[in-house]
């Protein structure tokens, strides 16, 4: 290899190794790569935990709408702010408004939102699954990209 083609010295494990311009550029260009992915794999985390919740707040509604009585409830208490509540008597549940999103609520009956309530759920949960596919692959990925990292600095400071 001529003075031309070798970089500074690298220090990887306590040695002092000297890299030819390709590998060096290479090991560079991976370490860019690796962050970037593991950035992504946060992401991702991040969005999984975000659907784990959208998952467990839609199965308490569901919970909840399933407990709602088709009768009159004649003690309830109504939040009004600040720690104040008032007396109320509930109208049967017999229709809920239902948030469809873009901050639009359809009325449905108790039947038809329990029924969309277990639509949203099994999309959430579809998501739930594409994701932790992608992160296990993009792990995969890392871990491939960190073994040729550790190869061609390897080969380099035996070579």
């Amino acid at each position: 290899m001529s003075e031309a083609n070798v970089l500074s010295a690298l220090r990887f494990g306590g040695s002092d190794f000297r890299l030819a311009v390709t590998d060096q550029e290479r090991v560079q260009g991976l370490a860019m790569e690796l962050r970037a992915m593991e950035a992504y794999l946060a992401d991702l985390s991040n969005r999984e935990a975000l659907i784990a919740r959208a998952i467990a707040e839609t199965q308490g509604a569901e919970d909840s709408l399933r407990a709602l009585s088709t009768q009159p409830i004649s003690d309830s208490l109504l939040h009004v702010g600040a720690g104040v509540f008032v007396r109320t008597t509930a109208p049967p549940a017999e229709r809920v408004l239902v948030s469809v999103g873009a901050n639009v609520a359809m009325e449905k009956s108790k039947t038809d939102a329990l029924a969309f309530l277990g639509a949203r759920i099994q999309e959430l949960e579809k998501a739930g699954i594409t994701i932790r596919r992608e992160r296990s692959d993009l792990a995969g990925r890392i871990e491939a990209t960190r073994a040729e990292v550790t190869r061609l600095v390897e080969h380099r400071r035996s070579g």
